[in-house]
């Protein structure tokens, strides 16, 4: 999984490319979580992620659990419809603020885009 950081206003901003298998979850948690100490709001754009594993949901399940610890919100961005039903047969949907787009999800995080920004 190739994972890049984007300018998205004043929330952390992560781009997933590739699937959330074993070796994407531990990239996840390792760039992530420490985004979710320094930033209270962490957008996380799965445009181009093809699918996720149960290794997968696992870390997801962590970085909500840590956010909910630490007082941080996540959001995500391009979630297919395939990922969108594993997400909520796992109970997971609601965890996490969806949104169509990076300027939606940051409004919904609470922040705000900065002038010239592509959030």
């Amino acid at each position: 999984m190739k994972i890049r950081e984007v300018e998205a206003g004043d929330v952390a901003a992560l781009t997933l490319t590739g699937d959330l298998d074993q070796e994407a979850a531990e990239e996840i948690r390792t760039k992530v979580l420490p985004l979710l100490i320094e930033q209270d709001r962490v957008l996380l754009d799965f445009t181009g992620v093809g699918s996720v594993t149960e290794v997968g949901l696992r870390a997801m399940l962590l970085l909500y659990r840590y956010a909910k610890h630490v007082g941080a919100r996540m959001a995500l961005v391009g979630v297919s419809s395939e990922i969108s039903d594993v997400l909520d047969a796992a109970g997971f949907l609601h965890f996490f603020v969806l949104a169509p787009d990076r300027v939606t999800a940051v409004a919904e995080l609470g922040g705000r885009v900065l002038e010239g920004s592509d959030a």
